[in-house]
This record gives C-alpha cells, sequence and structure tokens, in this order.
C-alpha cells in the first residue's frame, strides 16, 4: 500500500435536511473549516456525500486539526483517517464487513433503556480473525 496525503473525515449533520438552499449551508460551512484550520496546510478539501474530506500537507498535524474542527459548528463527527485504494481491500474481507453490519439491528421495548454495544471493535475484531485467517 502507497503511503497517502493524510485526510481527516469530517461529517455534517442538519445541513443534508436542507432543501435548494443546502449549497448556502455547505458553502458557509466549508469557509468555517477553512477559518478554523487558517494556520494548517491544506491540500484539498472534497465533499462526498454527507462528508468532507480534509487533506492536510503535514500527517503530523492531523490529530492537532481534528480538535480544530471539533469546535466547528455544523459538524457532527471528526476523525483523521487514512484513505485506502478500493484496489487494495480485500474483496472477502469487504463482503464479511457487509455481511456484519446487515445483521446488526437494535430493538427497544422502553424509551429508558440502557444498553451498550461497541459495533465498531465487534466488526474490527471479525475482520482480523478473517485476515488471520488468509494468512495462515
Amino acid at each position: 500500500m502507497t503511503s497517502a496525503t493524510p485526510v481527516i473525515a469530517a461529517t455534517y449533520a442538519e445541513i443534508a435536511l436542507k432543501g435548494r438552499n443546502r449549497q448556502v449551508f455547505l458553502r458557509r460551512l466549508l469557509n468555517n473549516i477553512r477559518t478554523a484550520l487558517k494556520d494548517e496546510q491544506i491540500v484539498d478539501l472534497q465533499h462526498v456525500e454527507s462528508r468532507i474530506l480534509i487533506r492536510l500537507a503535514d500527517a503530523a498535524r492531523a490529530d492537532a486539526a481534528a480538535a480544530k474542527l471539533q469546535r466547528v459548528f455544523g459538524l457532527q463527527w471528526v476523525s483523521p483517517a487514512v484513505p485506502v485504494p478500493r484496489a487494495d481491500v480485500d474483496p472477502e474481507l469487504t463482503a464479511d464487513a457487509v455481511e456484519i453490519m446487515s445483521a446488526l439491528s437494535v430493538e427497544a421495548d422502553k424509551t429508558d433503556l440502557v444498553f451498550s454495544l461497541d459495533i465498531e471493535e465487534a466488526l474490527l475484531d471479525r475482520l482480523v480473525a478473517r485476515a488471520e485467517e488468509q494468512m495462515d
């Protein structure tokens, strides 16, 4: 796998619900992101579905930049990420991930029901086990 430009994945919330004026809100959000990251070297801002991918010039600044983005109004979730070309993803692992995610469901009869389910950890454990099986 080749070394990729560091990326921060930022997901926004209510903007996706806006109608004909969605572009106005999205443009404002992009401006707010640029303002928050004015001291960072941004290579590219890319809008992909309801996410904004922010490519940085310096991988060491990804955590600091993500922390700055936590304060930008309109962003729901922010995390440093590593882009992986589709050609580098094992199709069997992808199929396993889809199988796991499609099998998950939560049912609750009470509004005050408290539960804890770490879906990401379960998915990661399953994918690691599958990869280890393929190595043997």
